[in-house]
């Protein structure tokens, strides 16, 4: 029996078994974004027994890419809202335009999830929006609800956020959520060009039926839109006026239960077509 070769192979092995628990440490700094030790542990393996040197390679060149990038933000000099925010922009911008190897693409989704989290904590506007669509069309749509949840809360006048979020509800499978956010945006801002964010079949069959501005009273009486305060909402126009108006009459009827003749009245003389559909959906 040859003990020095025996040996020889059992430290081969030891030093195969650690390297390979090097390499599986280094892939789980790169998955969780800590690029810097990920560069670390990948380099450390480099030097050993290495399966696949060039992709170990491209890793490290990929997180000395994106390093920068996701510190840009955090340096101090650079915290005053206004550059962070061309931080924040810059880093979308590389987003775009790098090039994902088959490889990297799983890594879009955490690169977008990094971002995400930094915008979620300030209100970016413009940047906010541009990702929730970037977030959208890699279909990160959990993530693009989140982020637009919390600037509809801080930018309340921004309908079309209300529009990008029924339609990441919608996507999502959130669809009492989108619903609740269409309602929303078609009743405050009715715009026909912002119908490709409705992804709501039945919502869509009734805006080409009646138009945007009656969808939401006609939403309600077929049990699909919910209910949504008015106030003392200012129309965007005319027809937006007359299809307020119609809205209120109808919640008018439904708040006065049974004993709502007066409130039936009033709608009936007002707009016939939509108490004609809200009759026969009693």
């Amino acid at each position: 029996m040859n003990s020095t070769g025996d040996q020889k192979i059992g430290d081969s092995i030891q030093l195969g078994l650690f390297q390979n628990m090097e390499l599986h440490a280094a892939y789980t700094c790169f998955n969780e974004l800590h690029l810097k030790k990920a560069i670390f542990l990948f380099k450390k393996a480099l030097d050993g027994f290495c399966p696949d040197p060039e992709q170990i390679r491209a890793n490290i060149e990929f997180c000395e890419y994106w390093i920068p990038l996701m510190e840009a933000g955090e340096v101090p000099s650079l915290l005053e809202i206004g550059n962070r925010e061309v931080c924040f922009s810059n880093f979308l911008t590389a987003f775009r335009d790098y090039s994902f190897s088959k490889e990297k693409k799983p890594m879009r989704g955490k690169l977008l999830g990094f971002l995400t989290e930094k915008i979620y904590l300030e209100n970016h506007l413009g940047i906010g929006q541009n990702l929730a669509e970037l977030l959208i069309e890699h279909k990160e749509y959990h993530l693009a609800s989140r982020l637009l949840k919390k600037l509809t809360k801080e930018n309340r006048t921004e309908y079309a956020l209300f529009y990008k979020l029924g339609e990441a509800q919608c996507l999502e499978g959130n669809k009492t959520g989108s619903r609740k956010s269409y309602a929303r945006a078609m009743l405050f801002f009715p715009k026909a060009s912002f119908d490709h964010y409705i992804k709501d079949d039945k919502l869509l069959k009734i805006i080409n039926a009646v138009g945007m501005e009656l969808t939401p009273a006609y939403g309600r009486i077929y049990g699909l839109l919910p209910v949504v305060k008015i106030g003392d909402l200012k129309p965007t126009g005319q027809i937006h006026a007359h299809a307020l108006k119609s809205y209120d009459l109808l919640d008018r009827i439904y708040r006065a239960g049974k004993n709502n003749l007066e409130e039936r009245r009033e709608l009936k003389n007002f707009n016939p077509e939509l108490f004609g559909a809200y009759l026969k959906n009693v």
